[in-house]
């Protein structure tokens, strides 16, 4: 615990009030700052500020504290797994392209759930929203919502359902990573945003509206912070100025941490303290850098250039990220690169890789592995529109990379295996599957089913870190009861008759 005990001063000591076992940090100055910036102090301690009257005041969700403009903070390393993707948009994406008409770019930016591209242990349950073109609902809108199931591909249930008067869906899921708060996107408002960021809190169901997002609502997800307080969201300014926000859950202030540029696809270190991101070339340049900066927004320094999609080795120490080929477009043909957090030297691990965009580089819980993609090995496939590729397990020191599975699109590591969507016909229409393909296993295992649409417009499937129980919403945006949900029974019989 580091604890401030007067206005010069911070000392390390245990949770709890137990004696230090570390060496005092000194001074708070900048050089004595620096070791615990840095975070090289026991990953054991963590952050506490005294304050006048003695009391311990937890601190905020960076692991850090401001002392005249000086920022210290201990590591909390937390590993999280993120179900991002990016990919264009189908012409035939209705309700999302009806909004197309309010804004002028379309946002190609903030996935994540978050933060660091990596992932624990196997956790907990998985979140997926469904839109009513899934065959079985037939077009029934009161179908969509946000679904729920287990691992082992027990207990499905609906956790959200439309709104009372939303004319959009319920997208975007995204869990904390204390597993107990979910955050969606509700598309339709009458507060002239475009869409509405939602908070579920797991314990009782309760909803609540976090913020409104003046953004178009496409491929972004909102990356919770790693100790869960806040999230990062997208603000756009005119037609080619995207900013980087942070909203607090519990106040719903909202900070800008970026200002006047294009930038996306932030992911939060491990440790809460650092937040990498893409920031977009100029106008007419396709060309974009990686940036790092803290997580209130200053101390921004560039890493490196001509990359993009960058991702957080589960140690913290390392970031990951695309640079395009020769004469590629951002989005073609890309070599994957690893830096060191304080910059310096990157080194390319391989070449030839298919970027999908962000979500497409996947840590491996030891940080000693990347899942990528490579261009799939065979044509005419249910869903080749939305670049699936073959899924390859990239040893980072050595380059050599082994199959694992084919035209997926890759949504996180479980454990030692992996998760991923796989497309196939339904009724003559597409359809993804969400698969889970465990090491040693026959096959994967097939846990639940999303219309096109969702994967049309970047609502990937979230899952727990931790197995926390979910509750369902109350109020507004509560589900029917399961025993007369005609919309759950579809979707049930849908997955059992394609297992």
């Amino acid at each position: 615990m580091l604890e401030h005990r007067d206005p010069g001063r911070v000392e390390l000591g245990r949770p709890g009030g137990s004696p230090a076992t570390g060496d005092p940090v000194g001074l708070l100055d900048e050089r004595d700052a620096e070791p615990v910036r840095e975070g090289r102090v026991p990953c054991s301690h963590e952050v506490r500020r005294i304050d006048a009257a003695g009391r311990a005041v937890a601190e905020d969700d960076r692991g850090t504290w401001t002392h005249d403009e000086v920022e210290v903070g201990a590591r909390r390393p937390v590993r999280r797994i993120d179900f991002d993707g990016l990919h264009a948009a189908d012409t035939y994406t209705r309700r999302v392209a009806r909004l197309a008409a309010a804004t002028a770019i379309l946002i190609v930016c903030l996935a994540a759930a978050g933060a660091g591209h990596s992932s624990t242990s196997p956790g907990g349950t998985i979140i997926f929203s469904v839109f009513s073109g899934l065959p079985v609902f037939e077009g029934n809108e009161s179908c969509e919502g946000l679904y729920a199931i287990e691992p082992d591909g027990s207990g499905l249930r609906r956790l959200v359902s439309p709104g009372l008067g939303a004319n959009g869906g319920q997208l975007y899921p995204s869990i904390a990573s204390d597993g107990g708060m979910l955050s969606f996107l509700g598309l339709g408002n009458s507060t002239g945003t475009v869409a509405s960021l939602y908070g579920l809190d797991g314990a009782n169901g309760a909803v609540r509206r976090l913020a409104g997002i003046r953004a178009y609502p496409l491929f972004f997800r909102f990356p919770w912070s790693p100790r869960g307080r806040s999230l990062l969201v997208p603000h756009q300014q005119g037609k080619s100025v995207l900013e980087i926000q942070r909203l607090d859950a519990g106040t719903g202030r909202l900070r800008r941490l970026t200002h006047g540029a294009a930038d996306i696809w932030p992911a939060w270190s491990p440790d809460g303290s650092t937040i990498a991101f893409a920031r977009q070339a100029p106008a007419g340049s396709d060309s974009s850098a990686v940036w790092l900066m803290a997580a209130d927004g200053t101390r921004e320094r560039r890493v490196a250039v001509k990359a993009s999609d960058p991702a957080w080795s589960p140690d913290g120490r390392r970031v990951a990220f695309f640079r395009p080929s020769l004469f590629s477009s951002p989005l073609g043909p890309s070599s994957v690169w690893v830096i060191g957090r304080g910059g310096g030297k990157a080194r390319r691990v391989a070449r030839g890789l298919l970027n999908r965009g962000f979500g497409s580089l996947l840590w491996s819980p030891r940080g000693d592995e990347l899942l990528v993609l490579r261009k799939p090995t065979t044509a005419q496939f249910p869903g080749e529109e939305h670049e699936p590729g073959d899924a390859y397990r990239l040893d980072v020191a050595t380059g050599r990379s082994r199959l694992v599975a084919r035209r997926v699109i890759p949504l996180g590591w479980y454990g030692d295996g992996i998760v991923y969507l796989h497309g196939r016909y339904v009724q003559d229409e597409t359809v993804f599957e969400i698969r889970l393909l465990r090491p040693g296993a026959s096959g994967s295992r097939l846990l639940g089913v999303i219309d096109e649409e969702d994967v049309n417009i970047g609502s990937y499937p979230a899952r727990q870190l931790h197995h926390v129980p979910l509750a369902a919403a109350k109020g507004r945006f509560a589900p029917p009861p399961a025993a007369g949900d005609e919309c759950l029974h579809r979707l049930a019989a849908l997955v059992r008759s394609l297992r």
